[in-house]
């Protein structure tokens, strides 16, 4: 599972922005993590819902299954 660490700030025109980009010097953001699956792999936190890409607060508690659909 690869972990991208996300920015989420607002921009001067009040809109925001999330991205894995960092936010210009200065500017307050708040951090999150996407995760994403390894090839044949889903990602839960629970054993239920399952998902190849998820955005969330933090990595803990999450893990990767194999991805039945795929023969896992």
């Amino acid at each position: 599972m690869k972990k991208v660490t996300l920015y989420k700030y607002a921009r001067a025109d009040g809109g925001v922005t999330v991205s894995p980009l960092a936010p210009p010097e200065g500017t307050p953001y708040t951090g999150s993590c996407r995760l994403i699956a390894d090839e044949g792999m889903l990602i839960t936190s629970d054993g239920g819902i399952v998902y190849a890409v998820v955005d969330t607060d933090a990595a803990d508690g999450w893990r990767e299954i194999p991805d039945a659909g795929k023969g896992g």
